[in-house]
């Protein structure tokens, strides 16, 4: 698993040298806030997932598995740091907004603490709660990659880079959470699975709906604020946003006792996120080359030769 990849590299350079639009879709506010509610609800989630899983990683003694969660770790870090960076950057940020972040970093705190426990069930729970998460997060992003349509809906090119960066990292990085529970639960992951999907994710889904309604509350440019069963329906039917019905549709098969996350994407889907990286490495050169380039043309600038007049 890679981390620190040029595609990630790519993305904190393009937010530090161009503003990330307030809008994914220019002209659907409502898809284009139901996806902006990454940067409002994902830095503290996964800080969250960053405690647990740093706590579960010293009751695991598969020295391989150690190594992927230093990598999830390592990534989860770099995403939160990028939604922090690009809500900073939001104009969208009212009274509504400011509202519902602190809702979002409560819900944190009630399901992950301030701190790390010492109770070995609670934390137990705690990381079946980040492998029921990280579920749903691998789905948004097998969506990103198999349904969304950024390119024909014009998006806004530094908020979609940044979003099918993370919706990539998430694929790939998806069974880190669900293996190490079963590392350290062999006997009754199941059922803590289950009761973390039955209880948190539909608190999760009902805090994302909140997010994007706060943010169309504060939206000043739509005169149309609630966030409708048929709004939605139509940003998701354009590919501007993941469907609901699918995404919970999606969640049932976590419940089965056969189940692993790495059977739920398909190698083409995982073969497209793995290339998606990599090919992220050309064109990282390739931006390397142009700037190196353009040094060059200005530190030689003044060192042609002149041309006598005759």
């Amino acid at each position: 698993m890679q981390t620190n990849t040029p595609r990630g590299r790519r993305v904190f350079r393009t937010l530090k040298e161009s503003r990330c639009s307030d809008r994914l879709v220019p002209n659907d506010p409502y898809g284009s806030h139901f996806i902006g509610v990454m940067n409002i609800l994902f830095p503290s989630g996964e800080r969250g997932f960053i405690r647990v899983l740093g706590q579960a990683r010293y009751l695991v003694k598969d020295v391989e598995l150690q190594n992927r969660i230093d990598d999830f770790v390592r990534q989860e870090a770099q995403h939160a740091r990028a939604h922090s960076i690009a809500a900073q950057q939001s104009s969208f940020c009212g009274k509504h907004t400011t509202r519902a972040t602190n809702i979002t970093e409560a819900l944190v705190r009630v399901m992950f603490g301030r701190k790390n426990t010492r109770s070995h069930s609670l934390l137990l729970l705690r990381v079946a709660i980040v492998a029921a998460i990280e579920h749903l997060t691998a789905e948004m992003g097998r969506w990103a990659f198999e349904d969304a349509r950024f390119a024909e809906l014009e998006c806004d090119p530094v908020m979609a880079e940044l979003i099918t960066w993370h919706c990539a990292e998430e694929v790939i990085h998806r069974s880190v959470a669900f293996d190490t529970l079963v590392d350290i639960a062999p006997r009754g992951h199941r059922t803590l699975r289950s009761v973390a999907m039955l209880i948190w994710m539909p608190v999760f889904f009902a805090t994302w709906i909140m997010c994007a309604q706060a943010l169309l509350f504060d939206d000043k440019t739509v005169s149309k604020h609630l966030l409708t069963p048929a709004r939605v329906h139509r940003s998701s039917r354009s590919g501007a946003m993941p469907s609901i019905p699918m995404l919970v549709k999606r969640m049932l098969p976590f419940f089965r006792k056969s189940f692993h996350p790495d059977s739920v994407v398909s190698p083409e889907t995982d073969a497209v996120c793995v290339a998606y990286l990599e090919i992220s490495v050309l064109r990282d050169n390739e931006h390397e080359d142009r700037k190196d380039q353009d040094r060059h043309d200005l530190e030689t600038k003044d060192l042609q030769p002149l041309t006598l007049a005759e």
